[in-house]
C-alpha cells in the first residue's frame, strides 16, 4: 500500500495528471464553448506572454527562472495559476525588514570600501567581480581568511564527514542532486545524528533534479 501510495503522489505522475486535466479542460472548452474558444485561447496566450515576460526580466537566477519557464510554457493554464500564486517572489513587510537589518548588519561591520581598493590595485578584474556580488548579492569581501583547495572528490568526502562532526551550531548544505548512496548515506547518518543533538540542519536541493532519486 505504501508503494502504491509513493507512486500515486509522485512529481511525474501529479505533473502527467495536471497535463491530462488541462487536455480535458482544453477538450471542454472547444465542445462547450466552441464559438468562444478563439478568445479564450488568445486570453491564455496573452497572460502566458505576459508571465514570460515578467520572468525573463526579473533579477532572478537563471535556473530559477528557467524553472517557472518550463512549467508555464508545458502547462499554461495551471503553470500560470500556479506561477501567480506562488511564483512572484513577494515578501511580507516584516521579512523585509528583517532581511534590511541583517544586511546592514553585515554591511557595517565590514570596511569593503578599504578592502575593494586593495583587491582593485592587484586585479581590475577580481574588483569588478567583488562590486558585482556587493551590489547584487549585498556580500561585501572579507579580509584575513583562507580557503583550501581540495584535489579530489575522495579528499573533499573525508574532509566533509570530519568537519560535519565538529559542528556545533549549525550545518547549512545545498546541493543539486541527492541520491542515497554510500557518500549520501554516510552523510545522513552524521545529519540525523547531529539534529538529534540540537545541532540546526539544513538541506537545499533541487526538486527537478532530485525527482527521480528521493521520495
Amino acid at each position: 500500500m505504501k508503494k502504491i501510495l509513493q507512486i500515486l503522489f509522485h512529481r511525474v505522475t501529479l505533473v502527467v495528471l495536471f497535463m491530462l486535466i488541462q487536455l480535458i479542460i482544453l477538450v471542454g472548452v472547444v465542445y462547450r464553448f466552441n464559438n468562444y474558444f478563439v478568445f479564450f485561447y488568445a486570453v491564455n496566450i496573452l497572460i502566458g506572454v505576459l508571465i514570460l515576460v515578467e520572468i525573463i526580466n526579473k533579477r532572478d537566477n537563471p535556473a530559477y527562472k528557467i524553472a517557472w519557464i518550463i512549467p508555464v510554457l508545458l502547462l499554461p493554464i495551471f503553470g500560470c495559476m500556479v506561477y501567480l500564486m506562488f511564483g512572484r517572489g513577494s515578501m511580507s513587510r516584516q521579512e523585509i525588514d528583517r532581511l534590511r537589518g541583517i544586511r546592514e548588519n553585515v554591511w557595517e561591520s565590514q570596511e569593503h570600501a578599504s578592502v575593494l581598493g586593495e583587491i582593485a590595485d592587484k586585479s581590475s578584474v577580481a574588483a569588478t567581480q567583488c562590486r558585482y556580488m556587493v551590489d547584487h548579492a549585498y556580500c561585501p569581501p572579507y579580509k584575513n581568511t583562507w580557503t583550501r583547495y581540495l584535489t579530489l572528490g575522495e579528499i573533499k568526502f573525508e574532509r566533509m564527514k570530519a568537519e560535519l562532526e565538529l559542528a556545533e551550531r549549525y550545518i547549512f548544505l545545498e546541493y543539486f542532486i541527492v541520491q542515497p548512496g554510500v557518500m549520501w548515506d554516510a552523510i545522513l547518518e552524521i545529519l540525523a545524528r547531529k539534529a538529534r543533538a540540537g545541532v540546526d540542519v539544513r538541506l537545499i536541493y533541487d526538486d527537478m533534479g532530485c525527482m527521480f532519486t528521493l521520495p
